[in-house]
């Protein structure tokens, strides 16, 4: 009996420790995965600047670009496309800046780039003037062209921006694209702009009509001259975007051509690879007035899946029963 009640008391025993091991073990690699994920965060911090080395009066100041709340947002760094960018190619740019006493006679508090806010009276400070080149402080190693301004008031700085922003404007998309493709010779970029051009269409309808894989972060790469791995190519031919087009403009209307709605439903059923593009063509051309009537109906959220069911119950009813995909919607 005491043999036994022993052996029970030992087991226990054992299995506390067994318990109380265990639970160190995984406090114990908790904390460590706590502490790595830690560690990782702190490489990931990126070190804000918030100096820069400027020429005025023929030599170099470092002083402390400042920003109000009113100020433009600065946009993320994306330093790994900076990074292989050639910047002797950049054009020169002249850094205006506004002198700060007025912003602080009035009231406005100044932040570094950091968003620490910047006291008054600090030595070399310069108020931002936000205009299209602003970001261009943070990426030239230094400021050669500075310009100071002394405004009598803070309403005299804004007017003064205010109308600078005015007459400043940046590449819309298709001259983004055709921009893109002069840097980099890529045709498929080349024709998505010229098939806007002649057409009057955005890139996006264009880009749609020609069914070019494309994001904003390849045109950025290809503007610089940076050439991708996977170069972007035509999915359709010039001949048969335009047959296309033509073909949605006669039946809904110049206004709904130049949009998403009808191409995209197109695209939808041509790259499912379950119809070629003629099938489709033909579905587009047997559409009726009611058709046309619901697609207007609808709300611009379902405009295209309300094409896509039309084209694609046409499509199975009218062609032989071998022709249809199995998997066709």
């Amino acid at each position: 009996m005491s043999e036994n009640i022993n052996k029970v008391a030992t087991e226990v025993a054992n299995e506390n420790v067994a318990n109380a091991t265990s639970e160190n073990f995984n406090a114990a690699e908790n904390a460590a995965s706590i502490n790595k994920k830690q560690e990782e965060m702190k490489k990931k911090k990126k070190v804000v600047l918030t100096t820069r080395l400027a020429k005025i009066n023929g030599e170099y100041v470092e002083i402390t670009p400042a920003y109000t709340e009113y100020s433009m947002e600065l946009p993320d760094y994306n330093g790994k496309l900076c990074e292989n960018l050639d910047c002797n190619k950049l054009f020169p740019v002249l850094f205006n800046f506004a002198n700060p006493e007025v912003f602080w006679k009035e009231g406005i508090q100044l932040y570094d780039r950091a968003g620490k806010a910047i006291e008054k009276g600090t030595a070399n400070v310069y108020v931002d003037c936000s205009t299209a080149d602003s970001w261009r402080v943070w990426i030239d190693k230094k400021l050669e062209r500075v310009e100071l301004h002394e405004y009598s008031s803070v309403q005299e700085y804004a007017q003064a921006v205010g109308a600078s922003n005015l007459y400043s404007r940046g590449l819309n998309n298709t001259e983004k694209i055709g921009i893109a493709a002069l840097a980099t010779g890529n045709e498929a970029y080349r024709a998505v702009f010229e098939f806007a051009k002649k057409h009057e269409l955005t890139s996006t309808a264009a880009n749609l009509y020609l069914n070019v894989k494309m994001t904003k972060l390849q045109m950025m790469k290809m503007s610089t001259g940076l050439e991708l791995k996977t170069k972007p190519e035509l999915g359709r031919s010039v001949e048969d975007a335009e047959a296309l087009l033509s073909q949605v403009k006669e039946k809904f209307g110049s206004k709904n051509a130049h949009k998403r709605y009808a191409i995209c439903a197109i695209n939808i059923l041509n790259c499912q690879k379950k119809y070629d593009l003629e099938v489709i063509v033909n579905a587009v051309q047997a559409l009726t007035e009611i058709d046309l009537e619901e697609f207007k109906a609808a709300p611009s959220d379902c405009r295209v899946s309300t094409i896509s069911v039309t084209l694609t119950e046409y499509i199975k009813n009218n062609l032989p029963r071998e022709d249809v995909s199995q998997d066709a919607v």
